[in-house]
């Protein structure tokens, strides 16, 4: 599924959430395995662990 480029905060929580991640101050992390992404910086690099497996964190900073 290919989404459209979020474009503030509460766009990007729409996209997460829409991929069963829900996002709150108590959820500031998510671990990610296999996931790989488009778009450059974190799709890439979330691509790049997908294909090694392995883990990676993300946080909402």
């Amino acid at each position: 599924m290919k989404a459209p480029r979020p474009h503030n905060a509460e766009q990007r929580r729409e996209l997460w959430e829409s991929c069963g991640v829900v996002l709150d101050d108590l959820a500031g992390r998510a671990l990610v395995l296999n996931l790989p992404a488009h778009g450059e910086g974190l799709g890439e690099w979330l691509t790049g662990a997908a294909r090694h497996g392995t883990p990676f964190h993300i946080s909402l900073q």
